[in-house]
């Protein structure tokens, strides 16, 4: 019966500029959520004809698998389903933007507001929604003081070091289409992203997306909503911009045991292959069976994040030598190593 914030973003783009929306659910049984999810994901796929390799569903998978004359249609029947799951206490919605130039780092490099928001602020703005959402909704209840993000990256900002002494953060690559919490936090926050009026000023988004939410999606007896931005007018502007040249370092929050993929087949070619295949499909599903993650390896990295437990899986016609030697130069860890084919028929024969 665990309690915890699931936290995911997206970004809308045009010719006008740049905005974020962060959506951040304040779930209160991951366990009565997840059944719920399941049940209308099942219904969902049957009724609009999509194949799934794992049982969670993000916001690419309807617009790439349903016919382009029913994407609006299926996208508000998902969003209706998925937000009206009774574990949801509190849906907080983050709408962030910078148009004024930025200064960032510590040494003082200037850079316009849509290309902060657009090449720096996007990175982490899953890390600033969970932030607003702590200070916005402390004082409603007991908040959880576990915190699941997709991915995120970037340099330290305040807001960084806030949500760190707040709660216990899990961040996981492929998050939104490895858990139903985090993949309905997705479905939310690009639709926003992407309907949102086009006609008001950022400054109205917001109540927009609080209305769109409410009035659109929400039942009277479905979760608390509450709608706020950042930019920099906001009172505490100095949390959303770095503050430090160092990194976040993400991979020290993954969840244990990780699955670390090293393909050198795909890598070179087109990196958004690999993960639209059956076999990811089936690690995602290994990783929410075993509260886990998947995560491209990286040898240089490993070191430092793998723990005894986890597991590196090799693609068909990759050297399987390097994991291996990983493994012996590692003997403190007990790394499980297995081929992508046997990957897979330990996971039919499941």
């Amino acid at each position: 019966m665990a309690e915890f914030v699931a936290v995911d973003a997206s970004k809308h783009q045009d010719d006008d500029g740049v905005y974020l929306v962060g959506v951040a659910l304040e779930v209160s049984s991951g366990s009565n959520f997840d059944e719920y999810y399941f049940e209308q994901v099942s219904d969902f796929v049957d009724e609009y004809d999509i194949e799934l390799g794992h049982n969670t569903i993000k916001s690419s998978d309807v617009q790439n698998r349903v016919p382009t004359f029913e994407i609006t249609k299926a996208v508000d029947d998902i969003i209706e389903r998925l937000a009206n799951n009774p574990a949801i206490k509190n849906i907080h919605i983050t709408v962030g933007w910078f148009k004024d130039d930025v200064v960032i780092g510590e040494g003082g490099k200037e850079i316009s507001g849509i290309r902060y928001t657009d090449d720096y602020l996007s990175q982490f703005f899953p890390i600033i929604t969970l932030w607003d959402f702590h200070r916005n909704t402390a004082d409603w209840d007991d908040v959880p003081d576990e915190a699941w993000l997709d991915n995120v990256q970037g340099k330290i900002t305040k807001a960084w070091k806030y949500v760190g002494n707040q709660f216990d953060l899990k961040i996981v690559p492929h998050g939104d289409s490895t858990y139903p919490s985090l993949s309905t936090a997705d479905l939310i926050s690009n639709n926003l992203a992407r309907t949102l009026p086009k006609n008001k000023d950022y400054d109205e988004l917001p109540s927009a997306a609080h209305g769109t939410v409410t009035g659109e999606y929400i039942d009277s007896s479905g979760p608390r909503v509450n709608a706020e931005s950042v930019s920099e007018n906001h009172e505490n502007s100095d949390h959303i911009v770095p503050t430090h040249r160092y990194s976040i370092q993400s991979e020290l929050h993954f969840p244990h045991p990780a699955m670390f993929i090293y393909d050198d087949i795909f890598s070179g070619f087109d990196q958004r292959v690999l993960p639209q295949t059956d076999f990811h499909a089936y690690a995602r599903k290994w990783a929410q069976d075993n509260a886990g993650c998947v995560v491209k390896m990286e040898p240089h990295r490993l070191p430092s994040v793998v723990r005894s437990g986890d597991h590196i899986v090799y693609t068909r016609g990759t050297d399987a030598d390097v994991p291996k030697l990983l493994r012996d130069l590692n003997p403190s860890k007990d790394i499980h190593i297995l081929s992508s084919d046997d990957f897979l028929e330990e996971m039919e024969y499941e």
